[in-house]
């Protein structure tokens, strides 16, 4: 590492700044390898086959509409739509090759978006079930009362797997977003701030949409989200869906969020 002219201060400063982020490298790959079982990867390689099927027939379709198209207006009533690939009605007038790459596309769409929302979910699962590893000395608990940006601070440079967040009525398990890239984005998500915020009505709707889903997972469990004199064995559970939060810690400027993943709430037993 070139030091240049820093101190010995900065210098102890920018190698724990490596440090820190080799460790989470090295908690996501851990992660990501965990999840991705012999029966998940088999799963996405059948939605991947099935996604080539599907877009070298959709190709085929898009090339015979442009060439139908050219010199049509979009208000003639042989014009066709390219979603046409994917939903409408057919027209019967349509040559009859076109019509049946419509039907191919239609048949290979379908089989490839089935297959990917079995790869998918079956992830997702595996996802959830990381919070049945969850231990004392791999988390951290923190609550959401005062600033979360100095939570989410404190979770990253902890190098620990999971964050214990103490927020709607219960303890939520959290991990850093060990999607590579723009991967994928959870049915359900939500910002920090919207989570936090009670006075934009427009918020208000929205948060209220992700809090009915998300208390659906938290129903089961009953009195038994909080630690009482007669149940103080935590017990981690994994939730049905995982749920995307975008949070900021301190390095992040003003709009600028990174992605977490809730797997799952921690229950006490007696």
């Amino acid at each position: 590492m070139y030091t240049g002219n820093y101190s010995p201060e900065e210098i102890n400063r920018i190698k724990k700044i490596i440090e820190i982020g080799e460790s989470q490298k090295q908690i996501k790959q851990s992660f990501w390898d965990e999840i991705n079982t012999p029966d998940v990867l088999k799963l996405k390689e059948k939605s991947d086959i099935l996604r080539k099927d599907y877009w070298s027939i959709n190709e085929k379709l898009r090339e015979k509409i442009f060439i139908h198209n050219n010199n049509l207006s979009i208000y003639d009533s042989n014009y066709i739509n390219l979603s046409i690939g994917i939903c409408g009605s057919i027209n019967s007038n349509l040559p009859d090759d076109i019509q049946e790459l419509i039907l191919i596309s239609r048949e290979r769409r379908d089989k490839y978006k089935s297959a990917n929302d079995i790869y998918t979910k079956t992830l997702h699962k595996n996802i959830a079930n990381l919070s049945l590893t969850v231990t004392p000395e791999n988390s951290i608990s923190m609550n959401s009362y005062g600033s979360t940006r100095w939570v989410f601070t404190e979770f990253y440079c902890s190098c620990k797997p999971f964050l214990i967040l103490d927020i709607c009525g219960c303890e939520v398990i959290v991990i850093q977003d060990i999607f590579p890239g723009k991967y994928c984005q959870t049915e359900y998500s939500i910002t920090m701030s919207d989570l936090k915020n009670r006075s934009d009505y427009e918020i208000q709707t929205k948060k209220q949409n992700f809090l009915d889903n998300f208390r659906k997972e938290l129903d089961p469990y009953g009195k038994n989200l909080h630690s009482a004199p007669f149940c103080k064995k935590p017990v981690p559970k994994p939730f049905e869906n995982i749920y995307t939060l975008y949070a900021q810690t301190d390095s992040e400027e003003y709009g600028r969020t990174k992605r977490y993943l809730i797997i799952g709430c921690m229950t006490y037993e007696k």
